[in-house]
């Protein structure tokens, strides 16, 4: 049984912003940053995590909230393809808001900035990631359609050798050569001494 569930909590680093799609759906997208355990290797602390959602009663409660407000979020992963590439989001079923952003407005603009640089430093370092796979699968489509380019020549090769044509129908037979019967007669004639000769004839 397959399952895609996801469940995040983290802060909210980029307000909700709402987008009308081709189709006429409007779209609502947020990111969060969620901070990695402190015993995980790697320097990087933590992932930028794009959220989104087509609910309206969900859009209707993120659209209130602030920058660096505790958020909580349940959906699925996606993965979805723009002009310019494609990108994996969170598409939210449930949210709501955990803790408030700090109370005082220098305090929330201090760490707003610490935090959105840090979020942008690791917003990018998965961009360019993302980048990456995508310049790899299309190298790998690259080769596998040079791949068989070539070996469309020789199939044509082998398609064009045609094998001899043996005929089955039997020739008919020439017909027998029929015996000329006057030279046959005058033959046996001159054979048997029997021939007419002009002086019988005449006499």
């Amino acid at each position: 049984m397959h399952r895609n569930e996801v469940m995040l909590v983290g802060r909210l680093s980029m307000e909700p912003v709402g987008r009308e799609l081709p189709s006429g759906s409007l779209l609502t997208q947020w990111r969060l940053a969620v901070r990695r355990p402190d015993d995980h290797p790697g320097r990087q602390r933590s992932d930028a995590i794009e959220c989104a959602t087509f609910d309206d009663e969900v859009r209707d409660m993120v659209t209130g909230w602030l920058v660096d407000d505790v958020i909580e979020v349940q959906g699925a992963l996606r993965r979805r393809w723009w002009r310019g590439g494609s990108r994996y989001e969170v598409e939210v079923r449930t949210a709501r808001r955990v803790a408030r952003a700090p109370d005082g407005p220098a305090d929330h603009a201090d760490h707003a900035d610490h935090a959105d640089h840090a979020d942008h430093a690791d917003h990018a370092d998965q961009s360019d990631h993302a980048d990456h796979a995508d310049q790899n699968e299309r190298a790998d489509q690259n080769r596998r359609a040079e791949s068989e380019e070539a070996k469309a020549p020789e199939r044509s090769r082998k398609g064009s050798r045609r094998r001899p044509v043996i005929s089955l129908r039997r020739s008919r037979p020439a017909p027998d050569a029929q015996p000329d019967v006057r030279g046959a007669g005058a033959a046996a004639a001159s054979e048997n001494g029997h021939g007419t000769s002009a002086d019988d004839v005449a006499g």
